[in-house]
């Protein structure tokens, strides 16, 4: 009888001989996944040296743009976390300077009935445990009181030209704060909003490290920035996390040994994958309906292209340059074919959705250039445009994406906003 085992060798043997190389070979097919994981591989979390608590944590292929995107954010906290500390170290300075200037103690004014015949008054004041504090002989019936804040208490008896009356019972008063001044108020806003922003810094950095770990395939503990470590063999990259005195350094993307070929070959060289150029590239194709303001639309076909820095300004705000050129046909014997092409600076900030995808949302303005293709009298027109636009983003390798968009043009002419919607359907790639 004739079977197919391991690797499609083909044996005749008897049906016992036959079975036990089919259970074998099944029992090997099992096991091959975690053949890689016998061997460990010498990774390195540059640019983290020396010893102490790491973490390293391996990902995939699939997961690289989105650990990408996580280890470059929570750099950027990390780098506006150092700035809030050092502006709410300067922010309590001068609170406190403001404090050691301002006046501590209020005046407060303690006022009585007058007696009839009292030449005078004689005034007692108590702190808050009843113990005596002063004692003061006053002409008016009113005295006041330079104290600290808190609570006090005080009597007051008439004085005749013969004796002091009797004391009234104790009476409760509280001395309060001096009024702050407008410097004051607005340092203590200051320090109040800089440690909200702190909060806020640290809750975004603790959540892009939890999506981290979570989109890791596994992780591992080492003692040192360099270590022998076992990759699980559905990793291609890892990430390493240096704990040390409560706070959290990170190293670059690297990738692992032997897992990728042109990524291994960067890293040979020395170059971490995270140390690839920070500009991108796109191309793509449009199509689009053109409102012209009369009673029909135009159609318009063309392409784009643009590029993308992808280190923000402002926290927020990342850089791209779009051109744009396009084709309308003639619709009727009055409205001749038509070019028009565009250059748009603008921003855009990328958001990550995870298996690869993203959305990236953008804002553009720029001039608008038209040129009308007619047999009877042709020409050019000069008008400014703005266009937010929107963009799904799919993750082909760690350099390569596909995507497709929509966006709004709106262009002002003299007779009003014309508007044009472009739909985009392209590549990008990094340089």
């Amino acid at each position: 009888m004739t079977h197919l085992a391991a690797y499609g060798v083909r044996y005749c043997t008897p049906m016992r001989a036959a079975h036990s190389i089919q259970i074998f070979g099944f029992l090997f097919l099992l096991a091959l996944p975690a053949l890689g994981d016998i061997y460990a591989e010498r990774l390195n979390a540059a640019p983290l040296t020396g010893g102490g608590e790491f973490e390293f944590y391996f990902i995939s292929p699939e997961k690289k743009v989105e650990a990408d995107a996580h280890v470059r954010r929570i750099a950027e906290l990390g780098a506006e976390r150092d700035r809030l500390r050092d502006d709410i170290k300067r922010a309590e300075t001068e609170l406190a300077a403001l404090d050691a200037r301002a006046p501590k103690k209020k005046q407060t004014r303690l006022e009585w009935s007058p007696v009839e015949g009292a030449a005078a008054y004689s005034v007692k004041v108590f702190d808050a445990s009843k113990k005596l504090l002063d004692t003061r002989q006053i002409d008016e019936n009113y005295v006041l009181l330079d104290l600290d804040p808190g609570e006090y208490f005080f009597q007051v008896a008439a004085v005749t030209k013969f004796k002091t009356g009797t004391y009234s019972r104790l009476s409760p008063f509280r001395a309060t704060r001096p009024k702050p001044s407008e410097e004051h108020l607005e340092a203590e806003e200051n320090l109040a909003l800089l440690k909200e922003k702190l909060v806020i810094a640290d809750k975004l950095r603790a959540d892009h490290h939890a999506a981290l770990k979570a989109d890791a395939v596994s992780s591992a503990s080492a003692q040192s920035a360099a270590a022998d470590l076992t990759p699980p063999a559905g990793a291609a990259f890892y990430v390493a996390v240096e704990k040390k005195g409560g706070e959290q350094r990170y190293s670059l993307i690297h990738a692992i040994p032997g897992r990728s070929a042109s990524v291994a070959e960067a890293s040979r060289s020395g170059n971490a994958v995270s140390a690839e150029s920070s500009f991108w590239w796109g191309a793509d194709l449009v199509a689009g309906i053109q409102d012209t303001n009369l009673d029909f639309f135009r159609v318009s076909l063309g392409a784009a292209a643009f590029v993308r820095y992808d280190k923000p300004f402002f926290r927020y705000f990342y850089p791209q340059l779009k051109l744009t050129a396009a084709y309308s046909p003639s619709k009727t014997n009055v409205y001749d074919a038509m070019v028009f092409t565009n250059l748009y600076p603008g921003v855009y900030y990328p958001i990550t959705l995870g298996k690869g995808f993203s959305v990236f949302v953008s804002l553009s303005t720029g001039p608008n250039v038209f040129f009308v293709l007619s047999s009877a009298a042709s020409g050019s027109v000069l008008q400014w445009g703005v266009m937010p636009a929107t963009e799904l983003h799919y993750a082909l390798s760690d350099r390569t994406s596909l995507y497709t968009g929509v966006g709004i043009n709106f262009t002002f002419d003299p007779q009003g906003v014309l508007k044009f919607v472009p739909i985009y359907f392209g590549l990008t790639r990094r340089f």
